[in-house]
């Protein structure tokens, strides 16, 4: 019996620790204990709803990653990232985010 908790407890640990790779796109939800890691290149994606590229919304403990991400927004409109009533976010290694109206726009949000 113990064994099985054990072997279930590993499994359980690893699946909250993986990484997601995603290509950059509009209206992407980011859930909860999530890392998330934007694959590499040079992304020109507006955000016309003006909801942001990734949204979080309730969520913990996400890490967001993009190293040798540059994204243009185009227009001066949208957000990049939009978060509402989350903790514990780390946004990090993005080369460069431009041409958006905030690249990160969050409310009622800590850390």
């Amino acid at each position: 019996m113990r064994r099985i908790f054990l072997w279930a407890t590993c499994i359980l640990s690893f699946h909250l620790n993986a990484q997601t790779y995603i290509n950059l796109q509009d209206n992407y939800n980011v859930a909860s204990n999530s890392h998330i890691i934007i694959n590499p290149g040079n992304y020109n994606i507006s955000d016309p709803g003006n909801d942001g590229l990734l949204w979080l919304n309730n969520v913990e403990n996400v890490i967001i990653e993009g190293p040798g991400v540059i994204s243009d927004g185009l227009s001066y409109t949208g957000y990049f990232i939009k978060m509402n009533n989350c903790r514990n976010i780390t946004i990090r290694n993005l080369d460069q985010v431009k041409h958006y109206y905030y690249a990160v726009h969050a409310m009622n949000s800590d850390s």
